[in-house]
């Protein structure tokens, strides 16, 4: 009788480096976009709340 080896296929290393590409590139995307604070209205000067003061600000304190 004939001996028949069977070998299992290595997996190319490439596919784990095109994955981790991948990730890294999707985890800087989110870390830009949720510590952005260039475009919030604090920063831009515009008003926050609703509050709203007694005087006008143009006057300023008496």
């Amino acid at each position: 009788m004939a001996e028949i080896n069977v070998e299992r296929k290595k997996r190319s290393g490439w596919l784990w480096i095109i994955v981790l590409v991948v990730l890294a590139i999707i985890g800087y995307a989110l870390y830009r976009y949720l510590n952005e604070d260039n475009n919030t209205a604090e920063y831009n000067g515009a008003p926050t709340s609703f509050v709203m003061p007694v005087a006008p600000h143009h006057l300023g304190s008496v």
